[in-house]
């Protein structure tokens, strides 16, 4: 049996075998049929493509393009246009003709890869026509490593601990180091035999050490004069 018109379902036509082709276009271009309850929807002219269309307000516009000559890559082809996931569309991709958009409209956006020691980078232009990473979060040696210079606005802070114990900014005048809240602020340089110097402007537009803490003689080296001011104290040796 070819074909059956089912009156007792409204006269439905049906094709009631698997792999049977229904077939339109001088070419048979077209074909529509089942194979092990699977349902297939072809084109079968090489290269050419399948195409979605709806009349929005009177306008015929392409929704989905299948490009079978570029590897069957599917494209929503209009700016503007939202690809929308999710029973309320929460999620939505998007370009607008100038530029590209991933909102969420419920929830928290995460994006993880969940391949064994695989990364997840974020690359963008690198000024002369190609792409560079700009910060990878590494699975392998889980290190999160920022490839390139990372710019903080004014008073605007970097803040680390729990709770939010340093604090790294400035101003827009001074640059501050704070320890806010718990524990006391270490400056260290474990590397053996090294100095932590410190330095500043030499009134010449310049920098010169003021202060050199140094670890291979054990000695604080005060590089400049010091000035005490009037009513203060300097204390020399263990029993201050």
């Amino acid at each position: 049996e070819a074909v059956k018109i089912d009156a007792s379902s409204g006269g439905d036509l049906k094709l009631p075998n698997d792999d049977q082709n229904f077939t339109m276009g001088a070419g048979s271009d077209l074909s529509i049929y089942i194979s092990s309850d699977n349902v297939y929807f072809k084109n079968q002219t090489s290269d050419k493509d399948i195409r979605f269309q709806v009349n929005d307000g009177g306008s015929n516009l392409t929704a989905i393009k299948i490009d079978a000559s570029e590897v069957a890559q599917v494209s929503l082809p209009n700016d503007n246009q939202e690809l929308k996931i999710g029973g309320g569309g929460d999620l939505r991709l998007y370009h607008n003709a100038t530029n590209s958009y991933i909102t969420n409209q419920t929830g928290d956006l995460n994006i993880t890869n969940n391949a064994d020691d695989g990364d997840v980078k974020i690359l963008t232009d690198d000024g002369s026509g190609g792409t560079t990473t700009y910060m990878s979060f590494d699975g392998g040696s889980t290190i999160t490593t920022v490839h390139k210079n990372m710019r903080f606005d004014d008073s605007v802070k970097g803040i680390w601990g729990g709770g939010s114990d340093l604090q790294l900014y400035h101003d827009g005048s001074n640059s501050y180091i704070d320890n806010i809240a718990t524990g006391h602020l270490y400056i260290r340089n474990t590397l053996d035999d090294s100095d932590i110097i410190f330095q500043s402007d030499n009134n010449s537009g310049g920098l010169t050490n003021y202060i050199q803490l140094d670890g291979s003689e054990m000695e604080t080296v005060f590089n400049q004069k010091i000035k005490i001011e009037d009513s203060k104290k300097l204390f020399i040796g263990s029993g201050r």
